[in-house]
């Protein structure tokens, strides 16, 4: 793969990736924590519709099963376990900011007015979830089967989207901070600029990973593995901070962890069937009925 087409496409995925971040952003005070969770977690679904879409992966039925197991568990979470005051869930999201701590509640979302409609904010957090399945899907065809087993290109495609991002979002800093849209400040203090280097730092090492699944497995996979953060940060407040489980918080871990189980044997026996001479025979064969089919 020429270089050039390389730093072509990273530049069209910071594109995509800077709209999911964006429209993460713009969710949050329009919607409540609880909804914009469940409506970005359905990134998932996305992966799976863009990667039939564009990946020409087939449609089964155990796959459809464990996202729904999956996207099930999320619900359940979201919208039964008690987490703060307010009544929110709060869940860490790998590649979106963290959610309020439930010690400072945000504020409801208002609901009169276009800017302050929760419709309007829920959108934007479906639409981050669309962005972020798109990037997830681009990324593994642009790099193709050969690109996907090379871990220096996938860390140097990584690095790229990266460089792009801040080519591209840099310019808009100062007109979106003059027009009053989005303030731009530099951190108040030293203390925050450390927790602001920990928290890229952290990022980096986060993207590389993410990333390098992608190109390895799928973006299916992918999307869905990075749900267990949430069972697993349930497992850290207990263990660390002491906070009780909740019924919502054990059950839906439970289904994250079956949704993930499922789809990971699933596509695992998948694959070992297809390397078999006799599964590489009725795949060759599959697909040479399509060939004549379209002729």
């Amino acid at each position: 793969m020429r270089m050039r087409h390389i730093i072509a496409l990273m530049a069209m995925l910071a594109l995509v990736y800077t709209f999911g971040d964006y429209a993460w952003y713009l969710a949050l005070p329009y919607t409540t924590v609880t909804e914009a969770t469940a409506l970005f977690n359905s990134q998932s679904v996305w992966a799976y519709f863009f990667s039939v879409l564009l990946l020409g992966e087939e449609v089964r039925t155990l796959k459809v099963v464990a996202l729904l197991l999956s996207v099930g568990g999320i619900v359940v979470i979201t919208t039964w376990a008690d987490s703060g005051s307010d009544g929110h869930s709060v869940a860490a999201n790998g590649t979106v900011p963290s959610m309020p701590p439930a010690s400072t509640p945000s504020p409801a979302p208002p609901s009169n007015g276009f800017r302050g409609s929760r419709l309007v904010g829920d959108a934007f957090a479906l639409g981050a979830a669309m962005a972020y399945a798109l990037y997830e899907v681009l990324y593994k065809r642009g790099l193709g089967d050969g690109g996907s087993d090379d871990a220096r290109l996938v860390n140097v495609a990584t690095g790229l989207v990266g460089v792009c991002s801040i080519v591209i979002a840099a310019p808009g800093f100062p007109v979106l901070d003059s027009l009053g849209v989005e303030p731009f400040e530099l951190p108040p203090s030293v203390t925050v600029t450390l927790w602001l280097a920990l928290n890229a730092s952290l990022a980096l090492v986060y993207n590389a990973s993410f990333m390098m699944s992608v190109a390895r497995l799928s973006p299916l996979i992918t999307s869905v593995g990075f749900m267990l953060t949430i069972p697993m940060a349930s497992v850290v407040d207990v263990l660390w901070h002491h906070a009780p489980l909740t019924w919502a918080d054990a059950g839906g871990g439970v289904l994250i962890v079956a949704g993930f189980g499922l789809l990971f044997s699933s596509d695992a026996r998948w694959t070992k069937a297809r390397g078999s001479p006799s599964g590489a025979a009725a795949h060759a064969a599959a697909l040479e009925t399509q060939t004549v089919g379209t002729r």
